[in-house]
């Protein structure tokens, strides 16, 4: 009987193994395949990064964002197309106060609450965002704090 739990352990395990390529390669597929509503239009900026949608975390390049004349496209598992009226304001969060790494999309549409793509000029991209937006956030002044 131990011989059969050993040779299922190892079938099991050497499917577990085989499956994760798949799925990674899979990832990386469906960021990449355009939606329909990209069709025929040319992107002003593409990116391929890691970030947080929703509550999943992507690393590395499982993320495309494709910047449009009138909309955004976020593609991983899910596919998120966000038109700019639809976009409050773009935050550059900062990792404990210090480094930034990315940028916050804060919105009101049909997309999950949580978007921070990683990016590696994020100011460029907040830029380039919120260049688009039909009304100006105001903007961000970084607070200066008095030491005593």
């Amino acid at each position: 009987m131990s011989d059969v739990n050993e040779f299922l352990f190892a079938g099991l395990f050497g499917l577990f193994i085989a499956s994760v390529p798949v799925i990674l390669l899979s990832t990386l597929i469906i960021a990449q395949l355009r939606l329909s509503a990209e069709q025929g239009k040319t992107p002003i900026f593409t990116q391929t990064s890691g970030g947080r949608v929703g509550w999943l975390n992507y690393r590395g390049p499982f993320i495309r964002l494709s910047l449009y004349e009138e909309f955004l496209v976020i593609r991983c598992w899910q596919s998120i197309v966000l038109r700019y009226d639809e976009i409050d304001r773009v935050e550059l969060p900062k990792w404990f106060g210090l480094i930034g790494d990315g940028v916050r999309i804060v919105h009101h549409g049909q997309a999950p609450i949580r978007i921070h793509l990683g990016s590696g000029d994020a100011t460029r991209l907040k830029n380039l965002i919120e260049a688009r937006l039909p009304h100006k956030p105001p903007p961000y002044i970084e607070p200066h704090y008095r030491l005593r």
